[in-house]
C-alpha cells in the first residue's frame, strides 16, 4: 500500500500499514516431470543411483495403482496330507517331586520339528503354520483326554514329503511354579502306520518305500506309545494314541467333490434365478401391456364422447 505523501525528492513514502506479499513457489506445469536424486544404494541392490521420478505418467503402467486396486488373493495351498492325532489316555506315568497328590499331566505334540522349537514358534506367532498342539490338563497319572488334533502337512522339498516323526512329551502342570517334565516318546509315522500290515515286511523297513506306501491310501492305527524319562532309557509309562493319515490324493479327491457339489449348487441357484427373472419379466410385460390397452381404450372413449 502506497501513501499520498512524498519525500524531499518526490518519491512516495510507503505506508506503515503496507504488507509485503510473501514469495510464492513456482506453479508446477501439468505433465512436467520432476526428478529427485537420492543417495546411492549400491551396498544393497547393486551399483546404481537411486533416482526417483515424481511423475506418474513416466512410470510403467504395472506400477501405477489407484486407491481401488486390490491385489488378487493367493490361491489356497493344498496340503501334502493331513495327519490327525487323537490323544486318548495315559497309564503308568511317574509321580513328580514326590508329591502326595496325583499329578496333573498334559501332552505336547509336534510333527517333524523338535518340540521345543515348534512350541517357541507357535507361541511367538499363533497364526503361523506350526505343527504343534497341547492337550488340556488331566487330573491323575492315568489321565484320559480324548482330544483330537489335525496337522496339515505341506511339501518340504521338491519331491514332496510325508510326515516322518511325531514327537510326544508328557508334562505335569505345577502352577504357580514351573511345570515338571514327566516323559517323552517319538513315533516314526510311516513305520507306525504300516506296522500292522504286510507292507512293512515287504518294504524291508526302507524309509523311501514306506513313504511311498504311506501315500497310496489313507491309513490309521491305534496303539500304546512307550514313553521314557529324561535319560531316554528309563520307562515312564505309555500314552494311548490314534494316528490317522490322509494322503494328498484323497485330499484332492475330497476337494474335487466339494468343488463339484459347489458347482452343482451354484448351477441350481442360477437356474432358480433365471426362472424368477423370466417370471418377473413376463409379469412386467403383462402389466405394461395392460396399461397400454387401458390407455388406448381411454383415448377411444374420450374421442367417442
Amino acid at each position: 500500500m502506497i501513501s499520498d505523501e512524498t519525500d524531499a525528492f518526490g518519491n512516495p513514502i510507503p505506508s506503515p500499514y503496507s504488507v509485503t506479499p510473501a514469495p510464492q513457489p513456482p506453479v508446477p506445469v501439468v505433465g512436467a516431470t520432476t526428478t529427485t536424486t537420492t543417495t546411492t544404494i549400491a551396498a544393497v541392490v547393486g551399483a546404481f543411483p537411486a533416482t526417483t521420478t515424481a511423475s506418474a505418467a513416466s512410470a510403467p503402467a504395472a506400477m501405477v495403482m489407484t486407491a481401488g486396486d486390490v491385489p488378487p488373493p493367493l490361491p489356497p495351498r493344498v496340503p501334502h496330507g493331513i495327519l490327525t492325532v487323537t490323544v486318548l489316555q495315559a497309564r503308568g506315568l511317574p509321580r513328580t517331586d514326590y508329591k502326595l497328590k496325583d499329578s496333573d499331566p498334559y501332552v505336547k505334540l509336534a510333527v517333524d520339528a523338535e518340540l521345543v522349537d515348534a512350541e517357541k514358534l507357535a507361541k511367538a506367532d499363533p497364526t503361523a503354520n506350526v505343527a504343534f498342539a497341547q492337550t488340556q490338563v488331566g487330573d491323575r497319572q492315568d489321565a484320559v483326554w480324548h482330544e483330537t488334533f489335525a496337522f496339515p502337512i505341506y511339501d518340504r522339498r521338491a519331491g514332496g514329503a510325508s510326515p516322518s516323526k511325531l514327537h510326544v512329551e508328557v508334562w505335569d502342570s505345577d502352577w504357580p511354579t514351573a511345570d515338571d517334565f514327566m516323559a517323552r516318546g517319538t513315533i516314526d509315522v510311516p513305520a507306525w502306520l504300516l506296522a500292522d500290515g504286510v507292507e512293512s515286511a515287504l518294504a524291508g523297513q526302507n524309509p523311501a518305500e514306506l513313504n511311498d506306501m504311506l501315500h497310496e491310501r489313507q491309513r490309521c492305527r491305534v496303539g500304546w506309545l512307550p514313553v521314557f524319562a529324561e535319560d531316554g532309557k528309563t520307562p515312564a509309562g505309555e500314552v494311548h494314541l490314534d494316528v490317522y493319515y490322509l494322503p494328498k490324493t484323497i485330499v484332492q479327491r475330497m476337494q474335487m467333490k466339494m468343488e463339484s457339489k459347489t458347482d452343482k449348487v451354484k448351477a441350481k441357484a442360477d437356474k432358480v434365478k433365471d426362472k424368477l427373472t423370466s417370471k418377473l419379466v413376463h409379469k412386467l410385460t403383462d402389466l405394461t401391456a395392460s396399461k397400454i390397452k387401458l390407455s388406448f381404450g381411454k383415448g377411444e372413449s374420450e374421442r367417442a364422447s
